[in-house]
Order: structure tokens, then C-alpha cells, then sequence
């Protein structure tokens, strides 16, 4: 989950946690892996998330190709021409 220029208070935090693991605890899933997998995937959304501010990421879906973020209509028609403009320049 990405999110940006939200301020989460504590119990809003607690919450969304607390949720997250009901659902793996109705999943029947092995909770003590579970909240290990948890807990290491915290250094990876923090690094993807200040990846994303870098970039200039303000919202989701946000698409990138070498390094440039498309800004055209979101419309396959218009993001495959932007694609085949990027294969025909990087040649």
C-alpha cells in the first residue's frame, strides 16, 4: 500500500494493522511467519515509497519506462504509441 501526504495517527495505524492480520488469521495462514514477513517487508516499502517521492510519484497507478513517467491519457492505444516511441528512440 502506497500513501503519500497523509498524516496516520497511531490508532489509525493500529487499526489498519490489526486488520491485516484478522485477515491472515481468517485465511488460516501460519501467523508467526506471517508477522515475520510482515516485519521484514518494512524496509522494502519504505525504500520503494521514498524511491516513489524522488521520482515525483503523487498518485497511483503511475507508470515509468527508462526512467521517464508517462503522462498521457491512460488508454492502452495512447500508452502503446508512447511505448513504441521509447523502443524506436533507444535503438
Amino acid at each position: 500500500i502506497f500513501i503519500t501526504s497523509i498524516e496516520l495517527s497511531y490508532s489509525r495505524i493500529y487499526s489498519f494493522v490489526s486488520c491485516t492480520f484478522g485477515y491472515a488469521t481468517a485465511l488460516g495462514l501460519d501467523l508467526t511467519k506471517f508477522a515475520a514477513d510482515y516485519a521484514a517487508a518494512s524496509a522494502q516499502v519504505t525504500s520503494d515509497a521514498s524511491q516513489g517521492d524522488k521520482a515525483g510519484v503523487d498518485s497511483t497507478p503511475s507508470l515509468f519506462i527508462n526512467d521517464r513517467r508517462y503522462e498521457g491519457p491512460a488508454h492502452p492505444k495512447y500508452i502503446g504509441m508512447w511505448i513504441d516511441e521509447e523502443v524506436a528512440v533507444n535503438r
